[in-house]
């Protein structure tokens, strides 16, 4: 009698509020330390190259032809039409209202990571975990609040995926076109976003055996995409040519780019430093993306759960495509964990997948329809039923 009555009346100090509370403090404590980042953190000598650019551009001179950069265009053409708009004077005031910027722009982020978690039917809880579990790494932190395109490119980028997902029920050719044009826009910032799309086509060159898609369905939605991805590079064609600069544009903007991302030696620190980042700083956090994928796949498996086929198996792909592709694309001239990790403007997309596995991991409801009471039966129960499953059809 006694326990009934404290489950219809569990009070404040119950598990699931114990949990709001926890994320939300532990959201609220990374937004502190962003805050300090901005306005204590040292300025990065690429914070001031892309200050150098902005300010060229507001005093008329024309990126690529005037000057050297292997960035894309739209980054330094923004910040330099806010110089120019706001008449700013040269000091390091800029510098801190542009890091404001882009912190403006993390959060954009953080709300795509919350309203892709929802799309993959996780609860309000898994999704606010997601978002915690983001906001905590020191990849999101690291440039997440410096003057630099990063941020930009990568709230673009998201964006086209979150679209990319929400049209998985309507298959709407608009908005897969939007998507692409989003894609296309975060490749205007820095071309290098260009992985991440380059891993998308890999989900549908699959679609028919994961999630049952047609040939037609697979190059219509292809096709929308990259109708849309020409049409985000088309204004920035005309400008150039116009002012005498595309044969530099095309040049620094893809063929040096190539050059430098495939020909230049890889430093091993970076990814020993990678490696122990995870291992031992962040281990916690790589059981709860096992976990939730574990979950995950069970789900997608066995047919059980309320994820949507498509939307889970892009997800998957999202989060582990890239260091299998990079294994095999890259051969003995450098490693796959050294491709995966050598900036995160190329790795926060497949951060995001991990952290939306995570918080499957960490949430009940995450994993596991609402009447369950914790994640662990729940999971390995959902292994053994997709085994089953699995071996059935087999027969």
């Amino acid at each position: 009698m006694h326990n009934s009555s404290v489950a219809q009346n569990p009070g404040w100090l119950n598990q699931c509020n114990l949990a709001w509370v926890a994320i939300v403090l532990f959201l609220a404590a990374n937004v502190v330390l962003s805050g300090f980042r901005i306005m204590y953190d040292a300025f990065d000598p690429d914070e001031l190259q892309h200050a150098h650019i902005a300010w060229l551009v507001a005093n008329g001179k024309i990126l690529y032809r005037d000057f050297w950069d292997h960035h894309g265009p739209l980054y330094g053409l923004l910040n330099g039409s806010i110089f120019y708009l706001t008449d700013a004077v040269r000091s390091m005031n800029i510098m801190f209202g542009v890091r404001v910027l882009s912190a403006l722009a993390s959060v954009g982020i953080l709300v795509v990571v919350y309203c892709m978690a929802r799309t993959l039917s996780l609860s309000p809880k898994a999704g606010l975990a997601a978002v915690a579990m983001l906001s905590s790494l020191i990849y999101f932190q690291d440039n997440g609040m410096e003057m630099r395109p990063d941020v930009l490119q990568n709230l673009l980028w998201l964006t086209g995926l979150f679209l990319v997902l929400w049209n998985v029920s309507p298959r709407l050719l608009r908005i897969s076109f939007l998507a692409g044009f989003f894609f296309g826009l975060s490749m205007v910032v820095n071309v290098k976003a260009g992985f991440g799309p380059m891993f998308l086509i890999l989900y549908y060159i699959f679609g028919g055996r994961l999630h049952g898609m047609t040939f037609k369905e697979v190059m219509r939605e292809l096709s929308a995409i990259a109708a849309g991805t020409l049409l985000a590079y088309f204004p920035f064609i005309i400008y150039f040519t116009w002012h005498g600069a595309i044969s530099e544009f095309l040049h620094y903007n893809f063929i040096f780019n190539y050059q430098f991302t495939l020909v230049v030696a890889k430093d091993w620190s970076r990814t020993l430093w990678f490696i122990k980042y995870f291992a031992f700083w962040q281990f916690p956090f790589v059981l709860l993306v096992i976990a939730g994928l574990v979950c995950w796949i069970a789900d997608l498996w066995g047919g059980a759960g309320r994820l949507d086929h498509r939307k889970g198996w892009l997800m998957v792909v999202m989060a582990w495509a890239r260091p299998v592709v990079a294994c095999w694309v890259t051969g003995r001239k450098f490693t796959s964990c050294s491709c995966l990790c050598s900036r995160s403007s190329r790795a926060l997309v497949f951060f995001v997948s991990w952290n939306l596995c995570g918080s499957k991991g960490v949430s009940p409801a995450g994993c596991s329809p609402p009447r369950a009471s914790c994640w662990r039966p729940v999971t390995f129960s959902r292994v053994r039923q997709a085994r089953r499953r699995f071996q059935s059809r087999r027969r």
